[in-house]
C-alpha cells in the first residue's frame, strides 16, 4: 500500500467519522423537537414552520448541523468533505470527486430551502 492509498483511506475515515457525528447531531436536534412539541408529527418539511420563532436555540443548533451537512467553510463538515476530496483526487478518481462536488450542490439546495421554512416562512406554506 502507498502512501497515496493510506491517504486515501484514512481521508474516507476522518470523512465517516465526520458525517456520523453530524448525523448523530441532527438525531438529538429532531428527537428533542419531538420532546420539546409534543403534539407535533415532523413527517412534512412544513412542520418546521416558524421554528425559529417557537424555539430558537434549536433552531439554530438544527441550523449549524444542516450548514455543516451541506459543507459550508467554517464547519466541521466542510473540513471532512475536503480531506475526502483530496484523497479522492490523489488516487485519480476524478468521476468520483465530480459525483461528490455534484451531490453536494444538489444537497445543499435542499439543506438551504429547510432553512428558508425554519427561520423566514410565514404560518403556511402555499
Amino acid at each position: 500500500m502507498s502512501f497515496t492509498d493510506a491517504y486515501a483511506l484514512s481521508s474516507l475515515f476522518f470523512f465517516q467519522l465526520v458525517y456520523s457525528l453530524i448525523m448523530l447531531g441532527i438525531f438529538y436536534v429532531l428527537v428533542s423537537l419531538r420532546l420539546y412539541f409534543t403534539l407535533y408529527m415532523f413527517d412534512k418539511v412544513s412542520t418546521f414552520v416558524n421554528l425559529f420563532k417557537e424555539n430558537p436555540i434549536l433552531a439554530l443548533v438544527f441550523a449549524i448541523f444542516l450548514f455543516s451537512l451541506g459543507s459550508i467553510p467554517p464547519v466541521s463538515g466542510f473540513f471532512g468533505k475536503y480531506v475526502f476530496l483530496v484523497g479522492v483526487l490523489d488516487v485519480n478518481l476524478f468521476f468520483g470527486a465530480l459525483v461528490l462536488l455534484f451531490g453536494s450542490v444538489l444537497s445543499l439546495i435542499v439543506y438551504l430551502r429547510i432553512l428558508k421554512i425554519m427561520f423566514f416562512s410565514s404560518d403556511s406554506l402555499n
